[in-house]
């Protein structure tokens, strides 16, 4: 049997593993928070920068690598922490309420925000600043997950690619931004 099938009572099931970052609205979050986000990722982005200018390193860190250090300001590390959670669930729940009725199964195995990830810009980069501001804003998510439907045939060649597109589809109607990173028939 190939890839991606189980056959159940002549249904087909097929399973496509995806890899998708979205982007959270700003203002979506705002609603949801007492104080204003909008400034975070220029927050943070200023005081890493002092960190950096003071240090010479020649990278941007990971924001673990600023977690416990007395000279950073631990609130706004605590605003990242509490943003990015919110973020989570608000993406995980339109991810579900938008995709199970179109799929038969939806489950999402990991998610990450991206703002906790080492950033892929460097000091000498132009506009640097304003790229870290953008990264370290904790409301870009990549949700690692697998859709699955039950079809009456076995699926033609690149139903990954179905799955792909669909899902962007739907997924562009409730997120700011989404980008499919990934699709593979398991």
């Amino acid at each position: 049997m190939k890839p991606g099938l189980s056959k159940v009572s002549g249904l087909h099931v097929v399973k496509v593993e995806l890899s998708v970052k979205v982007v959270v609205a700003v203002s979506l979050l705002q609603k949801h928070l007492p104080a204003p986000i909008d400034k975070l990722g220029e927050q943070l982005a200023g005081e890493i920068q002092k960190r950096i200018d003071e240090s010479g390193l020649g990278y941007y860190p990971a924001l673990d690598y600023f977690r416990g250090r007395e000279d950073f300001p631990v609130y706004l590390l605590d605003a990242v922490d509490e943003v990015s959670s919110l973020a989570t669930e608000i993406a995980a729940y339109k991810i579900n309420d938008v995709l199970v009725p179109i799929f038969s199964n939806v489950k999402i195995n990991n998610v990450q925000c991206l703002a906790y990830a080492l950033p892929a810009i460097r000091p000498s980069m132009p506009a640097a600043r304003t790229a870290l501001a953008q990264h370290y804003t904790p409301n870009t998510l990549k949700f690692e997950m697998v859709v699955s439907v039950l079809q009456k045939k076995p699926p033609q060649e690149g139903f990954e690619k179905y799955a792909d597109n669909t899902v962007y589809r739907w997924l562009s109607e409730v997120f700011e931004a989404v980008d499919i990173v990934s699709a593979r028939l398991l």
